[in-house]
């Protein structure tokens, strides 16, 4: 029988990658690989931290560290996004946010980005959606805001899910309901990233926040690993008659389903060390 040190390192292992994610754990894509993000040159995000609203509106600065090589693109994106007002009589496909009845929202994706000699990267194009802050709704949760650098691939398109939206002007809807993880099944999976959550600067003021209808049955089920809790993918109800949405699932399915895996044997394991 193995020692309570083996099985600990063992356990240590198998969590670390989840323990050194620079984006939000359970949610794909993700990677461990760091990406500095400073705004107003003063505030540098640390992964996971509630930052208030006010001091994330202007366009931050990207760099690293590390040497990146060739080309790259970066996606921000709400990951948080109140889904069931607007989708529960809809027949659209999901893109599945973290949590019940949560999408996305794209907030900035720039291409064309090469990383200078001093670390930062350097927009050599026009940004495809320009940077525009976090606004949660009014006495929302806090909200979960990902960055994720990408390398850029040669006559790189937009995948097919997000592709022929109007999204350059930050307050354009069809930002809404974006893809993160269909961008990465054309991109491949992301190179370095960063994440922080913050929440609307006037919550407890008056009135409450009300997240539509009461949550549709389609949407009650997805979560962040981009599949419903059945594991179909698909949704399990209707609402108002209406076709449910169906879960975008992707690369980023099958993912889940390995990284539910790790979960149940590192389970196991802090079982056995009881």
């Amino acid at each position: 029988m193995k020692s309570n040190t083996t099985i600990a390192a063992t356990a240590a292992l198998l969590l670390s990658p989840l323990a050194s994610a620079q984006t939000p754990a359970g949610f794909e894509p993700y990677t461990s690989t760091p990406l500095s993000v400073s705004y107003n040159g003063n505030l540098t995000v640390s992964s996971g931290a509630l930052i208030a609203q006010p001091l994330v509106q202007t366009l931050p600065v990207i760099s690293s560290t590390q040497t990146f090589t060739g080309t790259h693109m970066l996606v921000f994106i709400d990951l948080s996004l109140p889904a069931s007002a607007r989708y529960a009589n809809s027949t659209a496909v999901l893109a599945p946010g973290i949590g019940d009845c949560r999408t996305t929202r794209l907030h900035w994706l720039q291409t064309g980005l090469v990383q200078n000699s001093a670390g930062a990267f350097d927009n050599n194009t026009p940004a495809t959606a320009e940077y525009g802050g976090p606004g949660p709704p009014l006495n929302d949760t806090p909200h979960d805001y990902a960055f994720y650098l990408f390398a850029q691939p040669a006559n790189f398109t937009i995948p097919a899910f997000n592709a022929g939206r109007d999204v350059f002007n930050r307050s354009a809807a069809a930002r809404v309901n974006y893809s993160i993880t269909a961008f990465a099944d054309v991109a491949g999976a992301p190179v370095a990233g960063n994440y922080f959550m913050t929440q609307n600067a006037m919550n407890n003021a008056t009135g409450s926040f009300v997240n539509g209808p009461a949550c549709p049955a389609s949407l009650a089920g997805t979560t962040g690993a981009g599949m419903s809790q059945n594991g179909t993918g698909a949704g399990n109800g209707t609402s108002g008659g209406a076709k449910p949405p169906v879960p975008y699932t992707g690369a980023g399915g099958k993912v889940g389903v390995m990284s539910g895996a790790l979960l149940a044997v590192v389970g196991g394991v802090a079982f056995a060390l009881l």
